[in-house]
């Protein structure tokens, strides 16, 4: 888990290191298996909520939002979303919820930071292969598509999952005060057109 004082910490280092961060992307986050809603751990569900929120979210923010303000930095602080804010995904119940609470949050601090010069945004990732997602999209003895790997690619109208460099461009605007200065509570999808797709 994330502390309070590890944020402070973390801010310190950093400012001693490299000076005043301005920037701040709040990376944490994941999921810890899959079940039917019928079958759900309380405990997994909580413990999913607390890494995305709290210290995925929260702690960190809190941290860099008051030292920004009294310092008086404009700074800009990046969310990761998901497909998962928009719509939920089945089977994994605490990563709807809690990705949909970042989400909510990220457009609940870009009203209550703004008039600070605050800018709260985030980027909410399609489907992309890591490590902890690689076994549920690839069968580990063939290297074929799971059922799920399959669904997934045939809802994304670029018909394929995304590489990492493509999340880029959109952390490096909302990052920037020139490109996004006027931006604050939006969400950019980098998604191969997840969200698009229709019939």
């Amino acid at each position: 888990t994330v502390s309070g004082a590890a944020c402070e910490a973390a801010f310190d280092a950093t400012l001693a290191s490299l000076g005043m961060p301005d920037i701040l992307l709040n990376g944490v986050g994941g999921n810890m298996g899959r079940s039917s809603f019928l079958d759900f751990d309380e405990k997994v569900f909580e413990d999913v909520l607390r890494l995305n929120l709290l210290a995925g979210l929260m702690m960190p923010s809190r941290v860099f939002a008051r030292r920004w303000i009294e310092a008086g930095v404009k700074g800009s602080m990046i969310n990761m979303t998901s497909m998962a804010s928009y719509k939920g995904l089945s089977a994994v119940w605490a990563y709807d919820a809690a990705k949909a609470g970042v989400l909510n949050l990220t457009q609940a601090l870009a009203k209550e930071l703004a008039p600070h010069g605050i800018r709260v945004n985030a980027v909410a990732p399609g489907f992309f292969v890591g490590n902890q997602n690689r076994a549920l999209l690839f069968d580990e003895k063939t290297g074929n598509l799971t059922a799920r790997g399959q669904a997934i690619i045939a809802r994304t109208p670029f018909g394929r999952f995304g590489e990492y460099e493509e999340l880029w461009g959109a952390v490096l605007y909302l990052a920037s005060s020139k490109a996004a200065g006027f931006v604050t509570g939006v969400s950019i999808p980098v998604d191969g057109g997840y969200l698009s797709d229709n019939i």
